[in-house]
C-alpha cells in the first residue's frame, strides 16, 4: 500500500508505510505523534476513518498533556461525528477543562481560553439543541471564573442570565449568583 507525503502533520511519509508506524509507535510517550494519529484517523487522512481510534489516540494525547486534546474533544462532543453522537454536557466540560490548565498538579489552575470558557458557561446554562439548562450550578460556577478573571462580558451576563437563574424550577428557586454572592 502506498501512503502520500504529507507536510501537515510533521512527517514525510514518501512510498512507505514507515513514516505512520514510527508514530504509531510513539504515541505511548509524545502527545504530539497521539494527537497528530488521532486527527487523522478522525479526518481518514492517510489511513481509513475511524473515530473510536481517533477518540483513543486524542485521549492518549490529552494524558499525555497535549494543548488541544480538549477542546478537540469539546468539539467533538458539541458537533457529534461519525460513530459519535452529540453530547453537549460533556461538550461543557471539555470546553471548561480547555480554558484552564493546571500547575504543580491541580494546585493552582491558570485562565488561559476565555472563549472556551464561554462556550461552556453557554452550553451549562442554555443547554444544547434542546435549549434547556444542562447545569445551572455548573453555569454559575464558570461565570464566576471568567468574573474572577475580570472578564469583559461576565457582569453582562450575570444581568442576562439572572432570569434564567432565579426561575422556579420544579417547584424551588435556584440559587443565584450576583456581584459575588450567592443568594435566594
Amino acid at each position: 500500500m502506498i501512503i502520500e507525503t504529507s507536510k501537515a502533520y510533521g512527517f514525510t511519509i514518501g512510498h512507505c508505510k514507515s513514516g505512520l508506524f514510527n508514530l504509531i509507535k510513539n504515541t505511548d510517550t509524545d502527545p504530539e505523534a497521539a494527537f497528530k494519529l488521532g486527527m487523522m484517523y478522525l479526518k481518514g487522512q492517510n489511513v481509513e476513518q475511524n473515530t473510536h481510534k481517533a477518540m483513543f489516540y486524542l485521549n492518549q494525547a490529552r494524558n499525555l498533556g497535549h494543548g488541544k486534546a480538549d477542546i478537540t474533544f469539546a468539539y467533538l462532543y458539541k458537533y457529534g461525528a461519525p460513530d459519535l453522537e452529540k453530547d453537549p454536557l460533556e461538550a461543557a466540560e471539555f470546553f471548561r477543562c480547555a480554558a484552564l490548565f493546571s500547575k504543580d498538579g491541580f494546585k493552582e489552575l491558570a485562565f488561559v481560553d476565555e472563549d472556551a470558557l464561554w462556550e461552556a458557561f453557554n452550553l451549562f446554562l442554555y443547554g444544547g439543541e434542546s435549549r434547556k439548562p444542562l447545569c445551572v450550578r455548573s453555569a454559575l460556577s464558570v461565570l464566576s471564573d471568567l468574573r474572577e478573571k475580570r472578564s469583559p462580558y461576565a457582569a453582562t451576563a450575570c444581568k442576562k442570565a439572572m432570569p434564567l437563574l432565579t426561575q422556579n424550577q420544579q417547584g424551588r428557586k435556584v440559587r443565584c449568583y450576583e456581584a459575588g454572592k450567592f443568594k435566594e
